[in-house]
């Protein structure tokens, strides 16, 4: 199983927060990637840089920008089911 460690940044409340990291997580599992989630509310930090260390990608359900030199993936779907996540999922073992 591959492992990932990943920046959710967004800004919700910490409870909206845990629902779409176990989504995530969930769905990373069915693609044999095992990640750790971090997440970041954009209404408190929008400058990611000093966060970046030892993560391998950032998820955003933000729609401002992100100041970060990690990949930055769109993950509204997380918050959204109907939007369909597999795309994310595809996304996140690309970048792998």
């Amino acid at each position: 199983m591959r492992e990932t460690s990943l920046l959710l940044a967004g800004g919700m409340k910490k409870e909206k927060a845990q629902k779409a990291a176990e989504l995530l997580k969930e769905g990373l599992k069915e693609k044999n990637i095992m990640a750790e989630v971090t997440f970041v509310n954009t209404y408190e930090v929008t400058d990611l840089k000093g966060l970046e260390e030892g993560h391998d990608m950032v998820i955003s359900t933000a729609t401002g920008n992100l100041n970060t030199s990690l990949p930055v993936l769109q993950g509204l779907c997380l918050l959204y089911p109907w939007m369909g996540t597999g795309k994310l999922y595809e996304e996140v073992e690309k970048n792998l």
